[in-house]
């Protein structure tokens, strides 16, 4: 015998349908993300990077000299500034869809902590802001209503 469907999980059916079909994006904030408590957080992906360019600046150094080491700092810099970063929101948006995709329990655990939101795109975008917005009232009100 099939147990009853959840509310939830028919919403949430729903919700990850659209964003497959791209219906529904779901932006993140990585600087929101990114601290510790948060479900995505992971400390290898603020700390490593860091150590790895550390370590390779002292190899550097150690090598070449001083004036190697200077250089190989000044171009870490704008390698941290501009790809690390944005590396590290490449992955948390990775796991955050993942959690999105996981279960309502999951997509919970990811909105109350905020930074993260719902963007219905189209002709006329909506979006729904966590932690204050409810994603299940707004699935009901633009994906289901809009299904039929």
């Amino acid at each position: 015998m099939d147990a009853t469907v959840h509310p939830d999980d028919r919403l949430h059916d729903v919700l990850c349908t659209a964003h497959r079909t791209g219906l529904v994006t779901l932006a993140t904030d990585p600087a929101a993300l990114a601290r510790p408590g948060s479900p995505v957080h992971s400390e290898w992906d603020s700390l490593g990077p860091l150590l790895l360019l550390m370590l390779g600046n002292l190899g550097v150094l150690v090598f070449t000299g001083l004036a190697g080491g200077i250089a190989s700092m000044a171009v870490s810099v704008p390698v941290l500034l501009l790809g690390l970063r944005r590396w590290v929101a490449y992955r948390i948006g990775q796991r955050a869809t993942a959690l999105l995709r996981a279960g309502p329990e999951a997509l919970d655990a990811l909105w109350g902590g905020g930074g993260v939101a719902l963007i219905l795109r189209g002709p006329r975008p909506q979006s729904c802001l966590a932690p204050k917005g409810n994603w299940r009232r707004f699935v009901r009100e633009t994906l289901v209503q809009a299904e039929g």
